[in-house]
């Protein structure tokens, strides 16, 4: 078998993305001694990137040195227009969502949603103590696509023990910044919170609702983008104002937020072991991995 070169983007230091890429070539070490691990580049076997990077600065590269290279990628974001002919690379996207954004540019799209960490159900399991109403994770832009805006006014209107992990603190005392945590205190944030609001416009996975799900911590999330086909809780009613991105109304999720604070003791603990069941059945790190370890198979002609 020839070497395996994986290449993993960091465009971010310790976040969700960066755990799940690192953790699959560590399991890919499992199946093969020929891995190699290459942080930065492009002309790699398999690379895990921010699709529209890879397209931007490595697909020249690849087409010429990497002809059959692999793009494991879940932007939901679709910023390349008038694509003349589509890339022969095979991307493997976590949503169905993404893949009707991205199949406009390539000719081969697979899905595989991402895996959990393993790592957050040993930290999880022993929080037994619930200190917050509501939490939200998010690296935010101009567009505000994380709907964070949003969350902080009903987390203020209905005066919540709020905590947000996001780009856009400024010394407040329930604001952490992006990426300042280990995942061991980011873990057990979630899990000691009682929901996670997940607003955003528009995602291509969404990692964090992933992680609350294991905690069975339950997302309060909109009905829409890739959360319409894996998250488990309480949705709220999205309408698609362009072809990435959804909206939603103000009423209909305060109303959702109030709903959930309603419910009693019995009811909250049924729904947080739904939610958490599920997600751990759904999203096994071993049989995720074996679906990309078989697509890398068969596309690069190596025996399964």
């Amino acid at each position: 078998m020839s070497v395996i070169k994986v290449i993993i983007s960091k465009q971010c230091i310790n976040c969700s993305f960066d755990i799940v890429a690192t953790q699959f070539y560590n399991w890919l070490k499992t199946r093969s001694k020929d891995v190699m691990l290459q942080k930065l580049g492009c002309n790699g076997d398999m690379e895990f990137i921010d699709i529209n990077l890879w397209w931007s600065q490595c697909r020249e590269i690849d087409d010429t040195e990497s002809p059959r290279s692999i793009i494991r990628g879940d932007s939901p974001y679709l910023y390349i227009k008038d694509v003349e002919e589509k890339e022969d690379h095979l991307l493997i996207t976590t949503s169905n969502y993404n893949a009707g954004l991205f199949s406009k540019l390539f000719k081969h799209v697979e899905v595989v949603p991402h895996p959990y960490d393993p790592n957050e159900i040993r930290i999880v399991d022993n929080i037994k103590e619930k200190k917050y109403d509501i939490m939200t994770i998010g690296y935010n832009t101009k567009d505000d696509h994380k709907g964070l805006k949003m969350t902080r006014k009903i987390a203020k209107e209905l005066n919540l023990k709020y905590i947000e992990i996001s780009n856009e603190c400024n010394g407040e005392d329930w604001c952490y910044k992006f990426m300042s945590l280990k995942r061991e205190e980011l873990y057990q944030m979630i899990a000691q919170s009682r929901f996670y609001l997940a607003l955003s416009h528009t995602e291509g996975f969404g990692l964090p609702v992933l992680e609350s799900m294991i905690a069975g911590t339950v997302p309060i999330f909109v009905n829409g983008h890739a959360f319409k086909e894996y998250a488990e809780g309480i949705p709220i009613s999205a309408y698609k104002t362009r072809e990435d991105w959804f909206g939603y109304e103000y009423d209909d999720v305060i109303e959702a937020v109030k709903y959930v604070l309603s419910l009693d003791e019995k009811e909250y603990k049924e729904l947080s072991e739904r939610v958490k069941r599920i997600a751990r059945l759904s999203f096994k790190p071993e049989k995720i991995y074996e679906k990309i370890y078989n697509l890398i198979s068969s596309y690069l002609h190596y025996p399964s």
